[in-house]
């Protein structure tokens, strides 16, 4: 059978659909934009997250000092290495400073579809209150973590005792 000039085969609708199926395929597979990406950041607070990372280092700073016996939060020499602190992990690992690479990141893991999907999701009153509700989550499982290390650390003491010796009559 032969083709009248300007008429479309069954072939050519397939050729056009299968090419659109392959664009669009194409495109859902492509890593997240960094716009997509940063939109997810700020709805998610990570950059709150990370200034709050700073507060708990400043923390275990804070108590390693008062393990060196410096107790007193007034204490100048405290002070001082508390701004000393503070000013290299703000130009160390401040929001500036890692924003980038984590845009790199969340692209490498999630498609630009998946990227928009956890947007939809957190632009949602339930991802709302994922946001305000995971850091006291995350602070729960923690202390539920430290209770019960706590509690078994004679035992992970022992059995790093155990090794230790272990170890020593294996030398032998």
């Amino acid at each position: 059978m032969t083709n009248l000039p300007g008429t479309v085969t069954l072939k050519s609708k397939l050729a056009v659909v299968l090419l659109l199926a392959i664009s669009i395929n194409a495109k859902a597979d492509q890593p997240a934009s960094p716009a997509s990406v940063e939109t997810f950041l700020e709805l998610t607070d990570a950059r709150q997250l990370t200034e709050a990372g700073f507060a708990q280092v400043i923390s275990l700073y804070t108590d390693m000092a008062r393990q060196l016996g410096i107790t007193d939060q007034e204490d100048p020499v405290l002070k001082k290495y508390l701004g000393s602190l503070d000013t290299l992990l703000e130009a160390e690992m401040g929001w500036e400073k890692v924003k980038g690479p984590i845009i790199e990141m969340y692209s490498s893991h999630f498609t630009d579809t998946e990227m928009q999907g956890l947007i939809a999701f957190y632009q949602s009153d339930l991802g709302r209150k994922t946001v305000e509700t995971m850091p006291l989550a995350i602070a729960d499982t923690v202390k539920i973590s430290q209770t019960i290390l706590t509690a078994i650390m004679p035992k992970i003491q022992a059995l790093a005792i155990e090794m230790r010796t272990a170890h020593q009559d294996a030398k032998k």
